[in-house]
């Protein structure tokens, strides 16, 4: 399955240029198989995921989410599968501590992935001791001459690397994704293949 699982719509992203449907029509013509909306600070409603599954099947669409966390009076963003607690929607005005963030998702068995780590500065949030389960190499919004950076952060917390988009316009979704080694029926079996690492990233 190739999966982009960072993007983003106009129905739930104030910085979103195409709707859902426009994005995910964008992401069957370049060949992906799945796709997961990870909206700032809001959840895809659950009924309307069953809708698009339904029009658009075979191809699957999860939902996700992508919120912030604070640090030094700075933040960090962070996309987050497999938690549909309304509690997650978060706004910019009152974003989560770190470890706050981890523990919530883990409590709900969910998975996190700090995204464009770098892209605005040369310091990171402090994890403590709770490593995120992975780390985004690239993206259409990430520069290349950083990825170095990336890598051995991942590898310094020991977590995996993802590729993603983080596509808010049909032009730039799938031009980076995650081809997994198998296909998950579900979203729990989706979370389990990523922290498991039984996938590779891809580029278009």
């Amino acid at each position: 399955m190739k999966i982009d699982l960072h993007v983003h719509s106009s129905e739930r992203s104030r910085c979103g240029v195409a709707c859902e449907e426009d994005q995910i029509q964008s992401a069957i013509d370049k060949g992906l198989n799945a796709l997961v909306f990870t909206d700032h600070y809001n959840l895809v409603p659950k009924d309307r995921l069953k809708e698009l599954n339904d029009k658009y099947s075979p191809f699957r669409i999860f939902g996700g989410i992508e919120v912030s966390v604070r640090y030094d009076g700075k933040y960090e963003d962070i996309i987050v599968l497999g938690v549909d607690d309304p509690k997650i929607e978060t706004s910019i005005k009152n974003m989560w501590g770190y470890d706050e963030l981890y523990n919530f998702v883990v409590n709900h068995d969910g998975y996190l992935a700090i995204v464009h780590p770098y892209r605005y500065r040369d310091d990171i949030v402090d994890i403590g001791n709770f490593p995120p389960h992975a780390v985004e190499l690239y993206s259409s919004n990430l520069e290349d001459g950083k990825h170095e950076k990336r890598i051995e952060l991942a590898k310094k917390w020991g977590c995996h690397l993802i590729t993603n988009s983080d596509s808010h316009e049909t032009d730039t979704v799938g031009v980076y994704y995650n081809e997994l080694f198998d296909t998950p029926k579900n979203e729990k079996e989706l979370i389990k293949i990523l922290k498991e690492g039984r996938y590779q990233i891809s580029k278009k």
